[in-house]
């Protein structure tokens, strides 16, 4: 109670240009604090505008992926058929669209033929990538004990331009026609 009261007789006291000194000091201050408050909320909102933009690019975009992976019948039991269907699992249309599809035998990729994708692939559409090996292939697969890993990769963009890509490899189990995943990666 005695420093407000000793405040109080100290401003009384003053005179006009001791008032104005004493009002630029409390504008200055105000003035600072109001930059220190004013810099703090642009670098929330800048935060905040970032944390939106990543939500929105998450929630709006291109998730591809496989969904079945099939081994096809031939009825001259001379090829191999690997059918991968894929699927755009996201919200947006997956844009420049790239495949690449192969089989690799002991870690060296066969020279197969390969079916050709779309481009694009708007959301909920299924495709099927189809591998096809030839008879000597075949022939070679089936006749020596080695590893046969088929696999699956896309390249594409979503609507913000943004590059994704998806890898898929299996192990193919020829007696018992299974194929397992192995490794399977997404960006």
């Amino acid at each position: 109670m005695q420093l407000v009261t000793s405040m109080w007789q100290l401003l009384r006291g003053l005179d006009g240009p001791a008032w104005t000194a004493l009002a630029t000091v409390v504008m200055a201050i105000a003035t600072i604090v109001y930059t220190i408050v004013s810099v703090g909320l642009l670098r929330a909102t800048k935060k905040n505008a970032e944390i939106a933009r990543r939500a929105f690019q998450l929630a709006n975009r291109p998730y591809m992926g496989v969904v079945k992976a099939l081994i096809g019948n031939d009825p001259t039991g001379k090829v191999l058929e690997i059918n991968f269907v894929y699927k755009n699992l996201g919200r947006a249309p997956a844009n420049g669209l790239r495949t690449d599809g192969g089989i690799l035998v002991d870690g060296k990729p066969l020279a197969i033929n390969k079916l050709p994708c779309e481009l694009a692939l708007a959301p909920g559409l299924e495709k099927i990538y189809r591998l096809v090996s030839t008879d000597a292939e075949y022939t070679y697969i089936t006749t020596s004990k080695t590893e046969v890993h088929p696999y699956l990769s896309f390249h594409y963009r979503g609507i913000t331009d943004e590059e994704y890509n998806f890898h898929e490899e299996y192990k193919l189990d020829l007696v018992k026609s299974v194929l397992t995943i192995v490794t399977s990666e997404a960006t």
